[in-house]
């Protein structure tokens, strides 16, 4: 029923088999090692990570800058701040000397014009050189004293029938003449002026202080705020490359699927082929 195959036909049977054969062991060697080339990154893959990560190392350069950049207006700011606290501290010391010399010069003028009614006001009036007679032994705080109704007495050279040698007893400072109390007055004035101009000057100092803090403040902020902007950038860089990186892996994980199939498609040809080659009949 069947016509019988000649050898020639059987002959070329075989042949195309072989080449058949071939041809899928060299498409399975071939579609193997497009699979091999897949584990490394092409040309145009590091053409587009190095892309990205130059754009980040560069962003690193002037984020560090940037860095610097802002310690150094920290670090300005703080020497600003310690100068005006220090200007601070000397305008306090130098407040408190002019309060403490506003206070003597008070007492002194109340010395050199004491109140009416008073003990002193009235030696001031009527006994001159009081200073250096009945001055060397009273109570200073009875000078102050109105209630003390003083009388002279021009018979009286004692002190209670007492006489001492007032000339040995030194003068107190309560008890000092108009004319000394005036010199000190007049020396504490000055003194006055002298820390009033000062304290004008620190009170400038600072308020030009205070400005140069108020830009140095700004600067800093704006260095900070630059810093952000670069911290934030470059986050964005880092992500968009993971990104990318997962993209080309995604990209090749499909392709080596493509590829698997294709190898089981080739090899499953060889397979027919190597089947077919070894149940030919033989020729005769």
């Amino acid at each position: 029923f069947f016509k019988q195959k000649t050898a020639y036909e059987i002959g070329v049977r075989l042949v195309v088999s072989e080449m058949c054969i071939r041809d899928s062991y060299d498409n399975v060697s071939e579609l193997n090692f497009k699979k091999k080339e897949l584990t490394s990154l092409t040309q145009n893959d590091l053409a587009r990570l190095d892309e990205i990560q130059n754009q980040i190392d560069s962003l690193e350069d002037k984020l560090q800058s940037s860095v610097e950049q802002f310690h150094e207006r920290e670090s300005h700011l703080e020497q600003l701040k310690d100068q005006k606290a220090s200007r601070q501290a000397q305008r306090n010391e130098l407040t408190h000397h002019y309060d403490a010399l506003l206070k003597k010069r008070e007492e002194l003028l109340r010395r050199i014009s004491p109140p009416q009614n008073s003990l002193r006001s009235h030696l001031n009036e009527n006994a001159p050189d009081w200073h250096q007679n009945i001055g060397k032994i009273i109570r200073p705080e009875l000078l102050d004293r109105k209630n003390l109704k003083p009388e002279l007495n021009e018979f009286d050279t004692g002190i209670y029938g007492l006489t001492i040698d007032l000339e040995a007893v030194e003068t107190t400072e309560e008890t000092q003449s108009i004319d000394i109390l005036s010199q000190k007055e007049e020396g504490v004035r000055k003194d006055l002026s002298a820390l009033d101009d000062q304290l004008s000057e620190l009170n400038d100092t600072i308020k030009k202080i205070d400005i140069s803090i108020q830009h140095a403040n700004t600067e800093k902020n704006n260095a900070s705020h630059n810093v952000n902007e670069l911290q934030k950038t470059k986050e964005r860089f880092r992500l968009a490359l993971k990104k990318e990186r997962a993209s080309i892996n995604a990209e090749k994980d499909r392709l080596r699927a493509t590829i698997d199939d294709e190898i089981k498609d080739a090899k499953h040809a060889l397979n027919s082929y190597i089947c077919l080659l070894y149940t030919s009949p033989s020729p005769r």
